[in-house]
């Protein structure tokens, strides 16, 4: 992690480690037949499935993770 994003708060590290997990693992996952789980023991990422207001940096992310088909 990056000096700067060792300060982002412990949803944001959560959700930035899924990110970087599907970047790494995308040419397998973006055209899966079937839905995959992320699982994780934070319940504050279920924050992310609703509509809601996002900072900037969550909504890159947001849309990075549109491209996926998964389940958290």
């Amino acid at each position: 992690m990056s000096s700067a994003e060792r300060n982002y708060k412990i949803y944001d590290k959560e959700l930035l480690a899924i990110v970087e997990a599907l970047d790494k693992w995308q040419q397998y996952l973006l055209d899966a037949v079937e839905k995959f789980e992320v699982w994780t023991n934070h319940k504050n990422l279920k924050y992310f499935e609703e509509s809601h207001k996002l900072n900037s940096q969550q909504a890159r992310w947001y849309l990075k993770l549109q491209d996926y088909d998964f389940t958290l």
